[in-house]
């Protein structure tokens, strides 16, 4: 969704979809997995806070990731 105002507390109806799409939830998953591995392994946990700096990496979200990933295969 995109607003007029980046910060905004307006409801969907007053923005524009800018991309929708649809997958199944495993494949979502498994991008979703891919891409937090990559950015770990490219910035590392202090690297990643000093780029986003107001969120420190979510590492127990990609462990949760990771085990799920690996109970479905």
């Amino acid at each position: 969704m995109s607003f007029p105002e980046l910060w905004s507390n307006e409801t969907d109806e007053a923005g524009e979809v800018i991309f929708d799409a649809e997958c199944r939830i495993k494949e979502f998953a498994a991008a979703l997995h891919s891409t937090a591995q990559k950015l770990l392994e490219v910035y590392g946990e202090a690297g990643y806070l000093g780029k986003w700096a107001e969120h420190p990496f979510p590492i127990e979200e990609l462990r949760r990731l990771d085990t799920l990933q690996k109970l479905s295969t």
